[in-house]
């Protein structure tokens, strides 16, 4: 089974909604600009590193097998989140994210991180050289600036912001379909991602993450303390998946509020305070 996204064909993955909606390789490939062979040994690839067979073949047409529907959907995400991102990006492609490729995501977003050329290819399995082409490519396909350059130094401008929170989100999903595929067939870990903010740390987290790894020993978890200033951001871009702690006092456009449980305050004084005798 494939363990890292990155490893994926993102034409692989659109053909897998091709198929899905035409039912038959050869109106995908149309679909996605490949011949029918080159579809073939991509989908025999996506089975490989996924380690399922993604479609049944009948004589009415292709069928999604149940770990098929399950890549499907995630697949559909993930490609939506960076039709989104590059939605209006680009005055050169209709299309820019159609372009687009892995290793070019893979590259922009160690250098987002990074925030130099040498830290991004330090950070990563690419070399510098191949950092500086993989932006300077997805700068071509949207006919602008994704980084604003000072010295070594590298940040993301409003393009770039918005094109690193796509591919993450992106990314989160393919993560989310080889979790799903680990809990349907009973193997892997459940990772859960999440934000703790100050009053949820002392008791609540530890006390939820106890339970959940009492009930499913697979259960895993990655914690980030902080602000809600400090990880909505990280929310947003789907590194976590939730904060815990505090409800904001607003409705907050993009993201859901649920409250887990209301605090009761209580005034505690001796028998002889002057508030004992109020009431």
């Amino acid at each position: 089974m494939a363990t890292d996204p990155f490893d994926l064909n993102l034409r692989h993955l659109r053909a897998l909604l091709a198929i899905r909606e035409h039912g038959s390789i050869t109106a995908a490939a149309d679909v996605v600009s490949l011949s029918q062979p080159a579809l073939t040994q991509g989908l025999a690839k996506l089975e490989r590193q996924f380690g399922y067979t993604f479609f049944e073949r009948r004589s009415g047409g292709m069928v999604p097998t149940p770990m098929g529907e399950i890549v499907i959907e995630r697949a559909r995400a993930a490609l939506d989140h960076l039709s989104q991102a590059a939605k209006g990006l680009s005055g050169v492609f209709q299309y820019p994210e159609r372009l687009m490729t892995m290793t070019q995501l893979r590259a922009f977003l160690a250098l987002a991180e990074a925030g130099s050329f040498a830290a991004a290819a330090h950070g990563s399995t690419l070399s510098q050289t191949a950092v500086h082409r993989a932006v300077g490519d997805l700068e071509q396909m949207i006919g602008g600036k994704l980084v604003e350059r000072r010295g070594r130094a590298v940040w993301l401008n409003p393009a770039g912001k918005r094109l690193a929170r796509g591919t993450r989100l992106a990314v989160a999903e393919i993560v989310a379909a080889l979790a799903d595929i680990g809990r349907d067939s009973g193997s892997g870990s459940e990772l859960i991602a999440f934000g703790a903010l100050p009053l949820a740390r002392p008791y609540l987290v530890p006390a939820a993450m106890a339970r959940m790894a009492r009930s499913d020993p697979r259960a895993a978890f990655k914690v980030l303390e902080g602000s809600w200033r400090e990880l909505v951001e990280p929310l947003r871009d789907g590194v976590i998946d939730m904060v815990v702690g505090a409800l904001r006092p607003f409705e907050i456009a993009d993201l859901y509020q649920l409250p887990l449980s209301e605090d009761r305050l209580v005034i505690a004084a001796g028998s002889q305070h002057p508030l004992a005798k109020v009431g």
